[in-house]
């Protein structure tokens, strides 16, 4: 993650960075009646393939104004200026290199399930359209989120390509509908409407027609969309188990359905005027979500709350202790080591013994004449020996990419830290010429820096939580965990997703959530606090959030400057929610 990024009110494309609280996710560009469409957020819009198609993906572009997710600016670092060589004697003995450790833990939960979960979303809209509907990306979000439940096949898929009896043989089958009244197949609405499970998300409840009220308890009312520019929804509180989340206040729609007597409204919709609509409804095996949750995601949004309710869909008895995870990010050769030192003397006096550290193994520097020099760990022997320290009260470091840049790009300074090592940033583009293969040996050779330092790595963290999506997979043959937020693409759009409980991704990876974000401007501790207390009564809650040194180092002057007693106040008001801080490792996919 990058080291000196903070707010700034501007748009980027939609993308994930680490040094931010992560970034929301597609928008919700659905046609509607009119040929019109549903529009994303208060500045988004399809953004057309610039290079008419030639390798380039369509993305969404968004104002990152929402909470949680703010855009960046750099400021430019100053290698530690009383840094000094380490001695032979300061260094720790090399590490073998293998496979990385890994946590040997009793499960907490029962065992796996087995049998088939059908995801079926709208079909896309037509190439030649200049907007994306977002429907693939989000069932890819949804089989991401089933990763948590184990021994499922899961199954992605248009809804043009159902086939009759794919519901009632299925454990549960869900369908995202993001194109308004497209054609449905007669077969799923009839399985529907007899009783299959079914969990129906957003578009098209309204072609079950008088079945919807006698047979499945719910009455269609209306469409709600905002009109006229106006950037708000009418209802965008949702009560969920004693807590109110947020639905971002955009031009996005709420489908209005009225509940019949013995219907189990789980979560409900709430206006500014207090008025209330169903919001998740269970109707025996059939469930209805008023909304599309995937869309314009932020750490205590409704897609926290829908997230929760699959335990339910899927009548799983897993249960779990709250459980926090503090990291600390984007360790660097030539920082000042007062920021660390600062954070571990919290950690120390706050009784945190377990932690996350992400480590860069190689520290690239530009220079004026456009060169650029390496900066290794055994030239600042004060920073290199607080990492030492922060292993040995209970950190597991995570590698952070190789370099956290990308030789010869300025992308964006050319700085290990603030770059993106995996994904062209400047032009939105894959880095030309690096193949998969050439990523993965990219970690390894970083591996082995590290290693050589005799400091082990237990996982992988992608810098700025992003990478061309090809090389997730790969990735796996160094390091099968990542603790991280991720990138996914789903018919030519391209969008983050983060996590409230562990899951192993449609690439594989087991996943170790971060999911409250990182002090910064506009996300300061009081918000990732905010952000804890929207995950505590859910089945499995986590609270995972990360922290720069830079913010505790004594010359440092911005907003989101942070004291240690504020890092102390934050870790303690964690606590007193109930969630003890555990090593990331023990959050393990069922």
């Amino acid at each position: 993650m990058g080291r000196k990024w903070s707010a700034l009110s501007i748009s980027l494309s939609l993308l994930i960075g680490c040094s931010q609280a992560p970034t929301p996710d597609s928008a919700n560009q659905s046609a509607h009646p009119a040929g019109k469409t549903v529009p994303g957020g208060p500045q988004a819009v399809a953004q057309r393939d610039k290079t008419g198609g030639q390798g380039r993906q369509r993305q969404l572009a968004l104002n990152l104004g929402l909470p949680g997710w703010p855009t960046f600016k750099h400021t430019p670092r100053k290698p530690f200026s009383n840094a000094r060589p380490a001695r032979p004697d300061e260094l720790r003995p090399a590490i073998p290199d293998g496979p990385p450790p890994s946590l040997q833990l009793q499960s907490q939960a029962l065992s796996a399930s087995s049998g088939t979960i059908n995801v079926f979303y709208s079909d896309p809209l037509p190439a030649s359209s200049p907007y994306r509907d977002g429907g693939r990306v989000h069932a890819i979000h949804l089989a991401n989120l089933l990763g948590h439940f184990p021994g499922y096949q899961i199954v992605v898929k248009r809804i043009s390509e159902y086939r009759a009896g794919d519901a009632s043989a299925s454990v549960r089958t869900f369908y995202i509908g993001t194109v308004f009244d497209e054609v449905m197949p007669a077969s799923f609405l009839d399985e529907t409407a007899q009783g299959a499970p079914v969990t129906w998300i957003n578009y098209n409840i309204w072609q079950l027609g008088e079945k919807l009220p006698t047979r499945l308890g719910l009455q269609y009312v209306e469409s709600i969309f905002a009109t006229g520019g106006e950037e708000k929804t009418t209802y965008n509180k949702i009560e969920y188990k004693g807590y109110t989340y947020d639905k971002y206040i955009a031009p996005m729609a709420m489908i209005k359905v009225q509940a019949n007597a013995g219907v189990n409204v789980v979560a409900t919709a709430k206006n500014a005027a207090g008025q209330a609509i169903p919001y998740i409804a269970n109707s025996g095996k059939f469930w209805y979500v008023a909304d599309d949750p995937f869309s314009y995601i932020h750490p205590t949004d409704r897609y926290v709350a829908f997230a929760d309710t699959l335990f339910s869909m899927l009548e799983s008895q897993e249960s779990c202790t709250p459980r926090a995870i503090l990291r600390i990010e984007d360790l660097i050769a030539e920082d000042d080591p007062s920021g660390l030192r600062n954070i571990l003397d919290v950690l120390v006096k706050e009784k945190v013994t377990k932690f996350g550290m992400t480590v860069i193994p190689q520290n690239v520097v530009p220079q004026a004449d456009g060169t650029f020099s390496n900066y290794n760990w055994n030239r600042n022997v004060a920073m290199l020996k607080q990492v030492y320290r922060g292993i040995d009260l209970g950190g597991r470091v995570m590698q952070h990419g190789y370099t956290h840049q990308f030789t010869p790009l300025r992308n964006m300074s050319g700085h290990s830290g603030d770059d993106w090592e995996f994904w062209y940033k400047a032009q939105e583009t894959p880095i030309p010429n690096l193949t998969a293969s050439g990523a993965v040996k990219r970690i390894q050779d970083g591996r082995k820096l590290l290693l050589k330092l005799g400091i082990q790595q237990y996982g992988w963290t992608t810098p700025h939580y992003e990478a061309h999506t090809p090389f997730y997979t790969p990735f796996n043959q160094v390091y099968p965990q990542a603790l991280e937020r991720r990138i996914y693409v789903g018919d030519d759009v391209r969008a983050g997703q983060f996590f409230p409980y562990a899951v192993r991704d449609t690439y594989g990876t087991k996943v170790i959530p971060e999911n409250l974000g990182n002090i910064q401007v506009g996300w300061m501790p009081a918000q990732i606090l905010e952000a804890a207390k929207a995950n505590r009564n859910l089945t499995c809650p986590t609270a995972s959030f990360f922290i720069h040194t830079y913010l505790f180092e004594p010359d440092y002057t911005d907003e989101d400057k942070t004291t240690q007693e504020e890092l102390a106040a934050l870790i303690r008001g964690i606590r007193d929610l109930g969630f003890e801080f555990v090593d990331p490792l023990e959050l393990q996919v069922p």
